[in-house]
């Protein structure tokens, strides 16, 4: 369905949309909500915190799970760049998520929240046995956005249905069954 041959890919009646960025934004403007609208003063700001995540950190966090698919010959420096990237992108959003925006880290959670909070589960979990590195401490206030994130119906719900375990977010298990696992 994606042209790249990558997760994920969307089919919708306007056709599949690939990429994450992209489907994000799509359910968020088709269904409304948990985005500012396009005439919003703060959707400039939010789309482009949306795709440096997609383009930056969702991209590194791949690097420290396949860095085989980025350079033949892999090395432990390539990882150990990538998560060092991963830290700092968490950092300049831990910045973001103190700053007071209605997109992002506030009281009613948006794509972006979402997102990040996904993307730090899969820090803590993979790849599996090589997690050490990763400290979600260092982030309080994503820290806190994920223990909300957690508590709020829709995400029990998808976790439920995920078999991501009680606390997806905060102590996160693998998923069981395994279909939706990285490795």
């Amino acid at each position: 369905m994606n042209p790249a041959g990558l997760i994920p890919a969307l089919e919708t009646d306007a056709g599949t949309i690939f990429e994450t960025g992209a489907i994000l934004l799509w359910l968020a403007d088709r269904h409304g909500g948990m985005a500012p609208i396009p005439d919003d003063g703060e959707r400039a700001a939010f789309l482009a915190w949306l795709f440096f995540v997609s383009n930056t950190l969702h991209i590194n966090l791949r690097m420290t799970f396949y860095p085989d698919q980025y350079i033949e010959t892999a090395t432990d420096a390539l990882r150990d760049g990538a998560r060092a990237n991963v830290a700092h992108s968490l950092t300049l959003l831990e910045t973001q998520a103190l700053a007071g925006h209605n997109w992002f880290n506030a009281p009613e959670p948006s794509i972006l929240d979402y997102y990040v909070i996904c993307l730090m589960r899969w820090a803590q979990i993979y790849p599996q046995g090589q997690t050490g590195w990763f400290d979600k401490a260092k982030w309080p206030k994503l820290s806190e956005l994920a223990a909300r994130l957690e508590q709020r119906a829709a995400t029990r719900t998808a976790a439920e249905a995920e078999g991501l375990g009680p606390h997806p977010f905060t102590r996160p298990e693998f998923p069981n069954p395994p279909e939706g696992t990285a490795i």
